[in-house]
Order: structure tokens, then sequence, then C-alpha cells
């Protein structure tokens, strides 16, 4: 299956909205949101400038659900 092409089915595109939901902060189960836009799409990876400045990238398995640490949810 090619990840990049089934995230972008489901909607991930340049300038979309983000939201990163990460289950475990320092080793306790708390749930940390963040927010950005997408910057740019590649291979195997896509990358983010969050809210706050900085730029994240993220592999294409966060947005599908699989997964374990974090979430990306297109908002």
């Amino acid at each position: 299956m090619d990840m990049r092409k089934e995230a972008e089915r489901l909607g991930l595109r340049v300038e979309k909205k983000i939201k990163h939901i990460r289950r475990k902060v320092n080793g306790e189960d708390n749930d940390y949101i963040s927010k950005g836009k997408v910057e740019g799409l590649y291979p195997h990876i896509f990358t983010v400038r969050m809210e706050a400045g900085y730029v994240v990238s993220f592999r294409y398995n966060e947005i599908l659900g699989k997964e374990s640490e974090g979430r990306v949810k297109l908002v």
C-alpha cells in the first residue's frame, strides 16, 4: 500500500491544518495536543509547521492510525 496516496485520499495536502495527539508524555498516559499546518509532502514523511513556529516531520502511518504513540488528525 502507498501510505502517502492513502493519506492524500483522506484529505492530506499542503496548507491543511492538523492536530497532533500524543498519548504518552514523559512516561505518563496524558493527552498532549499540538496544532499546525502541513508544509510539505515527501515519499515517506510529511512536514508540519506547528503553531509555536517549529517544524516537525511525521510518518504517513500516524494519519492512517497505525502508530501506537501518537495520532495526527486532519482538521
